[in-house]
Order: C-alpha cells, then sequence, then structure tokens
C-alpha cells in the first residue's frame, strides 16, 4: 500500500505506515491539491446490531478489525466502524475535509489525541445540505491538524439502505481550498444556468398566455425539464430546497429525462409541422416516444440488475435521438428553414457534448469551457431556438392584426345590417299590435300573437348585435344602482322554473351566506344570466341538472351556474367567448345559436369591472364562474344612477322573457267556459314546443274538446285520465317520445282503443314504418297542413263511431270481427268470459265486472263506450239477451226459463228488452 501511494503522490510529498494505535496510519509530509482516498487501506468491524459504543470499539484488539467482505450478505441497516490516524510532518497546519459516501445515513467521527477524545463531529444523509459543515448534500466533516501533531479517528458509519460494497469504506481526504472552489464554482455555474433557462422558460409561458400557440408552451417545458437536469444531477437544488422526496436521485433522474425526451418530441414535431408534412412518421415517432418515456421507469422496478437496466434506457434513448434527427436532416435537405435552424443548434449541442465528453476523458484540458461543453452547448441550443421563436411571434402579430381587423369588418357590418333590419322589423311589430288591440276573431288574434312573438325574438338577437357594437366601439353606459342581488338572482333562475319541469331538469339555487347589494345595471345583469341559463338548458339533456349558487368573498360576489350537459370540448373551450364562435359549428348541430351570447355576457361582465370564467369537460358538463365586486369604488361617477334607485328593497326582479319557453297568449280549451263542448269529442295533442300546441289547437278548438300535454309521460298520464277519443303526439319530446306513447297507450288494455296520430320533423321512409309499427292510426311529416290533420283527426273519429256502431247493431257479440287492435280482442274476449260466468246472477252489474277486469266503473264504461258504444250495463243486458236469443232458438226452455237462466229476475223485464233489441218477443221466436 505504501508502494501505491508512493507512486501515486510521489515520494517527497507524504509517506505511510502502519501504526499501534489505528489500523491504518496516514502521514502528510508536504502540501498537495490531490485527493488522497483511504477506501482500499482500511479494516473494519461489522457491528450488525450495533450493540458497540465507543469505549468498547477502544478495548477491541486490532485483530478485529478485518478487511471488508464483499462477498458478505450484509442485512440492513448495516454498522460498520473503522479506525485512521493522520500524523502531520510538514511545516505548516493541514487543514481539509473528510469525504465518507453520500449514501451514508450517519457518520460518527470521534477524533483522539494523546488517548482522549478531543473531539465528537456528526454528518450524513439525515442532516439537510444546509445543515452540513459545508453546504452540500455531500458527508463531508472538517479537520484541522497542527505541524507534528498525530491524530486518531475512530469512524462509526451506518448504512440504512443497500448500497455496493466498494463504497461501504469509501472515505477521502480533499484539500480545502480546492474543495471550496469546487463546490462553489459548480454551484454558482449551475445555478447561472438554471436561471437562463429559467427565464427561457417565464419568458415563453408568458408568450404562451399572451398568443395561445401551444408552441411556446413546449419550449417552455423544454427548458424547465433541460434547467433542472444538470443542477440536480450534481447535487445543487437539494442545498436550496430539502425535502425527504429529493433524495430518490435514481427516481428524478429518470422522470427528469422523460420530461426531456417528452418535451423535445412535442417541441420538434410542432416547430418543423412533423405531423402535416410526414403523418405516418409522426404515428411512428409519437409511438416510440412513448416508449422511450416509460422505458426507465419500467426497467428501474423490473429489472434487478441496474446496471443492465441504465443499458437499456441508454439504448433507447439513442434510437430514439436516431429517430428525432431524420426528419429534421430530411426537412433540411428540402430547404425547410425551420428544418435548419433546429438541426443548426442541435449540431452546436453535439458538438458541447463532445468536448465535455473529452474532457471527462482527460484528453481535453480541465478548464471551465471543457468541463462545462454540454451546459453550454444547451444555453446556446435553446438561445437559437428562442429566437427563431419571435419569427413566429410576428407571423402570429400580423395573423391576429388581420383577424382584428376582420373582427371589426364583422360586427361594423352587423352593427349596420341591425339598425337596417329594426326599421323593416318595426313596421312589422308596429301593425301586428295595432291589429291585435282590435282584433276580436280569437283565431285571428291567436295567429297574429305567434307573428308577434316571433318578430320579438328577432329583435332580441337584433338588440344583442347592436349591444355588442356599442360595447366595442365604447358607448354602452352603465347605469348601475344598489340592487339586492341575490332576490335579484333567484328571480332570473326561478323564472326558468316551467323551463325546467318541461325539460325535466333539476333546477337548484343556493345562497351560501351571500347577503350584499351590488351596484348594478339590472338590465344588463339580466341579459348576463339570462344567456348564460340559457345556454345552460340548452345544452342539458333531460334528467340533467343545473345549480346556480352564491357566495359572498371578502371583496367580491361570487356566483357559479353549473350544469351536467355535454360540455365543450378542450381545443373549442379558450375560443367561446369570442364573437360568432359556436361551439356547435358544424351543418347537423343538434342546438341552434348565433354565438354572440357569450361574447356580450363576457363584455357586460368586465363592463361591471367583473370577471368570468369557464371551466368544462366534454360529456361532464360546464362550470361559469362570475364575480363582481362590492361597493362602488370600482365604478366611475358617470356609471353610477343613485337618482334612478328610490329604494333598495324594491329592485327585485319582476319578470324576465325566456323564449325557449315562451307561453303564447291563446285561449285555451275551457271545459267551464264553454259548456256545449262537453259533447265534442276529445282530442289530446302532446308536443313539447308551445308554439306548435298553440297552432294545432286553434285550429282544433271549434269541432273538440282539446286537451295539452308538455312531455310524452304527461301525455300518457292524461290519456290514461281522460280517455280521448284520439291523440295527436309528436316524435322528439322529453321525457318519453312519440313512439314510447304510442306503444304504452296501445298495449295498455285502458288506451289500446284510442287512435294515435304522430307528427315528426323526419320525413324518411324508415321513420314513417317505425311509427307505424308502434301501433299509430296515422303520421304526418312536419310542415304539415292544418287542414289535413284536422281532416284525418275527424276521418279517424269517425271510423270509431262506424265501428261502435256496427258493434252495437250487431245482432251477436264477435269480437275477433269487429276489433282490428289485439289487446282490444283480448279485451273484449275477457270481458264477454267474466259476463257469460255471471250469466245467470241477477246482481251481477257493472261494478262486479269493473272489480273483475281491474278497472273503476267509469274507466270501463268508457272503454266499452269507445268499443261497443255501450256503457258496462247495457253491454251486459245485450250479452245476456244474446244468449238467451240462441237459447231461444234452440228450445232449451219456455221464455220463463230462459229468463231465468241469463240473469233476467223479471219476465216483463226480459221480454221488454228482448222485443226493444230484435223487434220481437221472446215467446214469437220461440213458435217459429
Amino acid at each position: 500500500m505504501r508502494f501505491l501511494l508512493l507512486l501515486l503522490f510521489g515520494l517527497p510529498s507524504f509517506c505511510s505506515t502502519f501504526g499501534s494505535e489505528a489500523n491504518f496510519t496516514f502521514t502528510y509530509l508536504k502540501p498537495t491539491d490531490k485527493v488522497i482516498s483511504f477506501a482500499d487501506s482500511l479494516s473494519v468491524l461489522y457491528d450488525h446490531e450495533g450493540k458497540y459504543n465507543i469505549d468498547e470499539i477502544l478495548q477491541m484488539p486490532p485483530s478485529a478489525f478485518t478487511k471488508p467482505d464483499f462477498e458478505d450478505e450484509n442485512t440492513f441497516p448495516l454498522i460498520l466502524w473503522s479506525s485512521f490516524q493522520l500524523q502531520n510532518k510538514s511545516s505548516k497546519t493541514w487543514n481539509a475535509y473528510l469525504d465518507f459516501c453520500n449514501n451514508a445515513d450517519s457518520v460518527w467521527v470521534y477524533t483522539f489525541e494523546s488517548g482522549h477524545i478531543i473531539d465528537e463531529d456528526f454528518t450524513g444523509a439525515v442532516l439537510k445540505p444546509y445543515a452540513k459543515e459545508l453546504p452540500s448534500p455531500k458527508n463531508y466533516l472538517f479537520i484541522s491538524l497542527d505541524k507534528g501533531k498525530t491524530k486518531t479517528y475512530y469512524c462509526k458509519i451506518r448504512f440504512n439502505k443497500w448500497i455496493a460494497p466498494v463504497h461501504q469504506t469509501h472515505v477521502f481526504i480533499h484539500p480545502t481550498k480546492e474543495t471550496l472552489h469546487i463546490i462553489t464554482e459548480r454551484y454558482t455555474w449551475h445555478s447561472f444556468y438554471a436561471g437562463i433557462m429559467l427565464l427561457f422558460c417565464l419568458v415563453s409561458t408568458f408568450l404562451f398566455f399572451i398568443f395561445r400557440e401551444s408552441i411556446f408552451l413546449y419550449f417552455a417545458m423544454l427548458m424547465f425539464s433541460f434547467g433542472v437536469y444538470f443542477p440536480r444531477m450534481n447535487d445543487v437544488v437539494e442545498v436550496f430546497l430539502s425535502h425527504p422526496l429529493l433524495n430518490d436521485f435514481v427516481l428524478h433522474k429518470h422522470i427528469i429525462i422523460s420530461s426531456i425526451v417528452l418535451s423535445l418530441f412535442l417541441f420538434i414535431t410542432h416547430f418543423i409541422d412533423l405531423k402535416k408534412r410526414w403523418t405516418s412518421y409522426h404515428t411512428l415517432f409519437a409511438i416510440y416516444t412513448g416508449l422511450t418515456v416509460v422505458c426507465p421507469h419500467i426497467c428501474r422496478w423490473l429489472i434487478a440488475d441496474s446496471l443492465l437496466a441504465v443499458q437499456i434506457t441508454n439504448l433507447t434513448i439513442l434510437i430514439w435521438s436516431i429517430l428525432g434527427i431524420i426528419p429534421i436532416i430530411r426537412f433540411s435537405l428540402k430547404q425547410y428553414p425551420q428544418a435548419r435552424i433546429l438541426l443548426i443548434s442541435i449540431a452546436i449541442l453535439f458538438l458541447g457534448s463532445i468536448i465535455s465528453l473529452l474532457g471527462a476523458m482527460r484528453i481535453l484540458p480541465d478548464i471551465w469551457i471543457v468541463r462545462y461543453g454540454i451546459q453550454i452547448g444547451l444555453i446556446l441550443f435553446s438561445g437559437i431556438l428562442f429566437y427563431a421563436l419571435f419569427d413566429r411571434i410576428t407571423t402570429i402579430k400580423s395573423e391576429k392584426m388581420h383577424f382584428e381587423e376582420l373582427d371589426h369588418l364583422k360586427s361594423r357590418f352587423f352593427a349596420n345590417i341591425s339598425h337596417e333590419f329594426r326599421t323593416p322589423l318595426t313596421l312589422v311589430m308596429g301593425p301586428i299590435q295595432q291589429v291585435l288591440d282590435k282584433q276580436q276573431n280569437e283565431t285571428d288574434k291567436n295567429l297574429l300573437n305567434v307573428a308577434h312573438h316571433n318578430a320579438q325574438r328577432l329583435l332580441q338577437l337584433i338588440n344583442q348585435l347592436l349591444d355588442l357594437s356599442k360595447l366595442e366601439a365604447g358607448k354602452m353606459e352603465l347605469k348601475a344602482k344598489p340592487l339586492n342581488f341575490v332576490k335579484l338572482l333567484k328571480g332570473i333562475t326561478m323564472s326558468f322554473e316551467s323551463l325546467a319541469v318541461r325539460k325535466n331538469i333539476q333546477l337548484h339555487f343556493i345562497n351560501q351566506g351571500a347577503t350584499s347589494f351590488l351596484y348594478l345595471d339590472k338590465d344588463k345583469v339580466e341579459k348576463i344570466f339570462y344567456n348564460l341559463l340559457s345556454n345552460a338548458f340548452k345544452f342539458t339533456p333531460e334528467q340533467g341538472e343545473i345549480t346556480v349558487a352564491i357566495a359572498e368573498q371578502k371583496n367580491h360576489l361570487e356566483i357559479s351556474i353549473k350544469d351536467n350537459g355535454i360540455g365543450i370540448s378542450a381545443s373549442r373551450l379558450p375560443f367561446i367567448f369570442n364573437r360568432f364562435f359556436q361551439v356547435d359549428s358544424s351543418e347537423t348541430r343538434e342546438q341552434e345559436g348565433t354565438g354572440i351570447g357569450l361574447a356580450l355576457v363576457k363584455e357586460l361582465v368586465q363592463l361591471h369591472k367583473g370577471k368570468i370564467e369557464v371551466q368544462s369537460e366534454e360529456g361532464e358538463g360546464t362550470t361559469f364562474t362570475l364575480q363582481f365586486p362590492k361597493g362602488k369604488a370600482h365604478l366611475k361617477e358617470s356609471d353610477i344612477d343613485e337618482a334612478g334607485s328610490t329604494s333598495m328593497e324594491a329592485n327585485v326582479l319582476t319578470s324576465i322573457e325566456i323564449l325557449q319557453d315562451s307561453n303564447i297568449t291563446l285561449q285555451p280549451y275551457s271545459k267551464d267556459s264553454n259548456k256545449k263542448s262537453k259533447k265534442l269529442p276529445i282530442v289530446l295533442v302532446i308536443e313539447d314546443n308551445p308554439d306548435v300546441r298553440a297552432y294545432i289547437r286553434q285550429y282544433l278548438v271549434a269541432s273538440f274538446q282539446v286537451l295539452e300535454a308538455v312531455n310524452g309521460q304527461e301525455g300518457i298520464d292524461k290519456a290514461l285520465e281522460h280517455l280521448p277519443d284520439l291523440v295527436i303526439s309528436d316524435v322528439m319530446m322529453p321525457k318519453k317520445n312519440g313512439y314510447e306513447v304510442c306503444r304504452t297507450l296501445k298495449t295498455n288494455e285502458r288506451t289500446s282503443h284510442i287512435p294515435v296520430i304522430l307528427l315528426t320533423a323526419k320525413a324518411a321512409q324508415e321513420e314513417k314504418l317505425q311509427g307505424l309499427e308502434t301501433g299509430a292510426d296515422d303520421y304526418l311529416v312536419k310542415p304539415f297542413d292544418t287542414k289535413e290533420l284536422e281532416v284525418r283527426v275527424r276521418n279517424l273519429i269517425e271510423l270509431r263511431h262506424i265501428l261502435r256502431k256496427r258493434f252495437s247493431e250487431a245482432p251477436t257479440i264477435e269480437p275477433e270481427a269487429i276489433q282490428t287492435n289485439s289487446v282490444d280482442k283480448a279485451f273484449l274476449e275477457k270481458v264477454c268470459s267474466i259476463v257469460e260466468a255471471h250469466l245467470g246472477d241477477e246482481q251481477f252489474g257493472a261494478e262486479v265486472l269493473a272489480s273483475s277486469v281491474n278497472m273503476s266503473r267509469v274507466h270501463l264504461n268508457r272503454k266499452l263506450k269507445a268499443l261497443t258504444d255501450e256503457t258496462a250495463n247495457k253491454f251486459i243486458r245485450s250479452f245476456r239477451l244474446q244468449k238467451a236469443m240462441k237459447m231461444l232458438q234452440q228450445q232449451e226452455g219456455n221464455v220463463s226459463e230462459v229468463a231465468f237462466e241469463t240473469g233476467f229476475g223479471s219476465t216483463a223485464y226480459f221480454v221488454k228488452c228482448f222485443r226493444e233489441k230484435y223487434g220481437q218477443t221472446p215467446g214469437t221466436l220461440l213458435n217459429e
């Protein structure tokens, strides 16, 4: 060992010998800047159970310390003791740092001089870097040895997890000056490097939020990943940030490498537009990138041999690098400027890496530009690409200015055309209103109401366009006054209640303790929340839920409107407040819209100095969050209309027009107001659109009693309750569609006889067949002619009347010959069998029959009346008379006996009923 040390450091500097007080003695002869290693010279004593203390170790004979047994399977935690002696025979005091293994959990060093402990020091991974003698993750301990002095050091080292056996005796001595210089240089350089990268990252992130271009976000991700790589790999991060999670060096290395690979893939492919220019290769590269990202983590957990895992990971990254450079070279050869810039920057990075590698191999001198060649290359690489991004900024600015100019032109165009629309619209609405005021004919008046209502809808759209143009020109004024905002918002919300019921949507209003009055322009606030709630109802399906919540914060009120509707895709979410942007812009979009509602909402909220945000996930729903500041300090004096507010408590919303659920002022059918109509046939109209219901009713109310239902389920319920003579049903409706309504009515004994006409906008042949297959009696396609509808209604009702008359006049009851519906046939057969079973029971009547078929007497009478034109009692009597006629024809008894057998208690009454039905007496028939 002495020979090796002499060869390594030179004979004049120092010599080493074995002494009696320690296992190993080192003699310092002359100052040196070399790092001295004791790793191969130390003997150790394994203290597996941790039962020895320093006093007991001092009593141990030298033979207790042996060379480490690297073949031994040590258990952990592992505790070992070692010792060495230092002699200073130079002319100066010797100051240095003891360096122990970084993975050592705890290190105790006891210093002996002249047989006494003069010092006890502690270090190890349990200490945070800034708590150590040197601010470093390394386990350094300072030692000082005066000239001519000798000191003995006993070390107790504890490892809590497995390490390579060669590191168990990892003990080095570092020169003080050089160590401080290296640490300072490394921390300073890597902090500077990280600062540059962080600056690139922050600027790119800022540009992303300005221009909303993903390339800036990907570049920011790349800069952040590069920025933390070298500081973390050189233990700089741990000096400034200390946390147990930072101890897993390997995990951090894999995460950072994966982040670099992913960020480079995203940046490169977008920078050279790989997906568009070479789609198939982009797909291949993306798949392999995913494999490269997860490879380090998979290898770490599945491969026990750490060296093999590193080799596999490195090979994967090498192949990925080659795949990444191929399209760059290809596009560079095609004179694509972005690819050439990228190729130049990669070449510089590659050159820096080569310089660092040659420096590590001692081929190039150990100077800072060699030592940090790869970091310098990365800074130049990032700088070139960052500069190249500014060209994209210029293009984006140019495009943005162009789009803004188009937007201004579009807004001015719509403002001008809106003004042009208002004049003829005024001339339309004015005369309609004048005629309405003078009109006495209810039919004409209702038609005019429909026209006037839809003209108002058109006027509202025009007003929204004008509001947008005013906001853009800065001409819209705010007239804010103190409002009881909770009452105002609750009134707006509850005005949608009828729409919620019609669409079967749960509507909730939640006040989380808000009580403050706000300075608001009531008209503009109504427009804000009307648009937001209209959108929520528009895009929330049946059985959905909409919640309006208001909460009071320190400086503002916060309102959220949440629905669980169809949601908005992430690609479209950033643009929903843009003017004329529609979430569903396809030709087959399910909901109508102009794309100006949300743009107007945002402008009006900002006019109040408020904020609006949106969160949405496709298929999960959307949440709009609004904030309105308290007080009036945020408003100008000209924005406040104190005179317009007589009482804050009086500011309660009185009305708001809900276009989707607007009820036209049409006179509904009323039994109380028209007694004569009681004898008219009953027609049930099931239609969710109030205008269409009113339109149909207008043409039927003169000849029929008209009942209405706003959805399929309500239609079924009303059909079961009233047993109408005919049902007209739309197909597309909430809760139950027209097919389900028809199928339900046609399969129910109580309603199976009712004719059903289906109305729909679907004109395809298969749609018609589907409707007819459910049992519908007729089918009309929208738009339909009301006269045709009325004729079809009359024909179906008249056909039923003819069938009933034929049944009632038939000499015998034959269900199979009369009914076209199997349910009706089965019902009549059941009724006939029940009556026949009680044929001789004089007390058997309508009540018992109704109970036997599980119906009320009223419903049984309506059902039999619809099928046979007879009430239950008349039907029973007709059936008895039919049986009596057969018995008389077959001479099964005299008149009195037949009367008794068929349930007639009085022979005279039997003769009377028989004569009324058949035109002759039973005796005459018997004699014949």
